[in-house]
C-alpha cells in the first residue's frame, strides 16, 4: 500500500483565505494611507507660507521697512508684486495685512488653499503672534 507522507504544506484554500484577507486589507488601508499622505502634503505647503510670512514680518521690523501682504486673483503678493509661492496654492486676504517697521503689524488672516484642503493663517495685531489652522 502507498501511503502519502504529509509535508507540513498549506492547502490551496488557505493559501486563497489568507490572499483574500490580505486583499481585503490592503484595499481598505491604501485609500486611508493616501488620504492622510495627501493631507501631509497640503499642511506642508501651507507651512511653507507660515515660513515666508514669518520671515516678511521680521525682515519688517530688522530692516526697518514697511511690507504689506494683500492676494489678486488667488496669488499671494508683497508690496504688490507676486510673491513665489508654488503654483498649487491658491489665496484669499480680506483685507491687506500691514507689516511696520516698529515690529507692529494690523493683523488679520490669509486663507490658504492647497486642492481640496484650506488652511487660516491668523496674525494677530499688534505684534504679530501666527497661528496656522485646518478650516
Amino acid at each position: 500500500m502507498i501511503s502519502r507522507a504529509d509535508n507540513g504544506g498549506f492547502t490551496l484554500i488557505e493559501l486563497l483565505l489568507v490572499v483574500t484577507i490580505i486583499g481585503t486589507l490592503m484595499s481598505v488601508s491604501i485609500p486611508l494611507s493616501y488620504s492622510m499622505y495627501e493631507r501631509y502634503k497640503a499642511s506642508a505647503s501651507a507651512e511653507k507660507v507660515l515660513t515666508y510670512v514669518s520671515k516678511v514680518r521680521l525682515d519688517s521690523f530688522l530692516y526697518g521697512e514697511e511690507n504689506t501682504i494683500a492676494a489678486r486673483q488667488g496669488r499671494l503678493t508683497l508690496n504688490d508684486k507676486a510673491a513665489e509661492m508654488p503654483d498649487e496654492l491658491s489665496f484669499q486676504v480680506e483685507n491687506p495685512i500691514k507689516f511696520f517697521r516698529t515690529g507692529a503689524t494690523t493683523g488679520g488672516a490669509v486663507k490658504i488653499y492647497v486642492g481640496e484642503h484650506a488652511f487660516v493663517l491668523e496674525i494677530e495685531a499688534p505684534f504679530g503672534a501666527l497661528s496656522l489652522q485646518a478650516s
